[in-house]
C-alpha cells in the first residue's frame, strides 16, 4: 500500500491532490517506518522533476502538525547533501544541486526550515562564488529570495547577501560571466 502512494507522489500536481495524499498517508499509512520510506521518497525525487518540489513541499507543510519528524528528518537529508556537494567541488550533477537547493528553498517558504538556514546556504554559496555554485546560488534567490528579502527578520540579511552577489557579479578579475545569472535573480524582487 505504501508503494502505491509514492507511486502517487510523482503525479501530485495541485493543492487538492496535496490535501488528498495527506489525509490518505495520515489516516491509512502513518506508521514509523512509513515516514521514513516518505521522508526518502520525497528526498529522492527526480532531478528533472522541479516542478514537484513546491507540491512535496506542501504536503510536508500538511504533514508537519501531525508528524513533526518528516520535516526535520527531511532537511536534514538535503543539508546533508548540500555539504557533501559543496565540499566535493565537483563540475557533476548540476541538477541534482539544483534540484537539492530548490527544495531547501522550497521548505524555507513553507517554513518547515529556518530562514537562517536558507541564508546560511547563500552565504557559503557567495564565499566560493565560481562555477556551479553561481547557478546554484541563483536557483535560491530565485526560489525563495523574495520570500527572505521582504520578511521583516531577515530583510536586511538578505539585502546584504545580494548587494554582496551583485559586486562578486561586476567584479572585474571574476572569471565567469554571471550576468545571466545575478541580474534575472535579483529583477524577481
Amino acid at each position: 500500500m505504501m508503494e502505491g502512494f509514492i507511486a502517487k507522489l510523482s503525479n501530485i500536481s495541485n493543492r487538492d491532490l496535496v490535501n488528498e495524499g495527506a489525509q490518505e498517508f495520515c489516516l491509512k499509512l502513518n506508521t514509523k517506518s512509513n515516514r521514513k520510506k516518505l521522508v526518502r521518497a520525497l528526498y529522492g525525487v527526480s532531478r528533472n522533476r522541479l516542478d514537484l518540489l513546491p507540491f512535496h513541499a506542501r504536503l510536508v507543510r500538511t504533514l508537519s502538525p501531525i508528524l513533526p519528524d518528516i520535516p526535520t528528518d527531511l532537511f536534514t537529508l538535503l543539508k546533508k547533501e548540500f555539504i557533501y556537494h559543496l565540499r566535493k567541488k565537483d563540475q557533476n550533477n548540476l541538477e541534482t544541486k539544483v534540484k537539492n537547493i530548490r527544495f531547501i528553498g522550497e521548505l524555507c517558504k513553507f517554513e518547515m526550515c529556518e530562514k537562517s538556514d536558507a541564508l546560511w546556504c547563500l552565504r557559503v554559496l557567495l564565499e566560493q562564488f565560481t562555477h556551479h555554485n553561481i547557478e546554484i546560488a541563483c536557483s535560491l534567490v530565485e526560489c525563495c529570495g523574495r520570500y527572505l528579502f521582504r520578511s521583516t527578520d531577515t530583510h536586511l540579511k538578505t539585502n546584504h547577501l545580494l548587494d554582496q552577489m551583485m559586486r562578486k557579479k561586476s567584479c572585474p578579475q571574476s572569471r565567469y560571466k554571471t550576468d545571466n545569472y545575478g541580474g534575472e535573480c535579483l529583477l524577481l524582487l
